[in-house]
């Protein structure tokens, strides 16, 4: 630090930017003592392309960002998460993530980090799934197209 003979370890906490160059404003600096673990939010990347969008599945972030602990000198830049296997309807939880040496997750182990939903139905299946029985005049039951194809038209 200048004007001091104050020396030691600092991670950076936060740091700010402008909004439209988006040239540094501001940096928070965090003191940290190398022998003692640090807890901090690291980003998720994912590796692979997940066996569930070649059926047409569309894979969803639950969290971006993974809390964790481990000493200043082990921070990861990120980490990543193997979606290969990953079918349609599942999902990686925390406890699936494998971390570098020395890094622990401080989140709930049974947290979902990423998962893999099927793509909505075709509309012609929605549309058939939708059809309704409607009862006649007669008290028998009909289908609402053949119903409303068989009123009179006010025209």
């Amino acid at each position: 630090m200048a004007g001091s003979d104050l020396t030691g370890h600092v991670m950076i906490r936060d740091v700010a930017r402008h909004p439209i160059s988006d040239a540094l404003t501001h940096v928070d600096f965090l003191r940290v003592d190398i022998d003692k673990p640090v807890e901090l939010e690291v980003p998720v990347h994912t590796v692979g392309n997940a066996a569930g969008t070649k059926m047409g599945g569309i894979l969803q972030f639950v969290r971006r960002r993974l809390r964790v602990e481990c000493l200043p000198g082990s921070v990861p830049g990120f980490v990543e998460v193997d979606v290969t296997d990953l079918d349609l309807d599942e999902a990686l939880r925390v406890s699936d993530v494998v971390l570098p040496e020395g890094v622990v997750a401080k989140v709930d182990p049974g947290r979902v980090v990423v998962v893999m939903h099927a793509r909505a139905v075709a509309e012609e299946v929605e549309e058939e799934a939708e059809v309704e029985e409607v009862l006649d005049e007669d008290g028998e039951a009909t289908e609402e197209g053949e119903q409303e194809a068989s009123k009179p038209s006010d025209s």
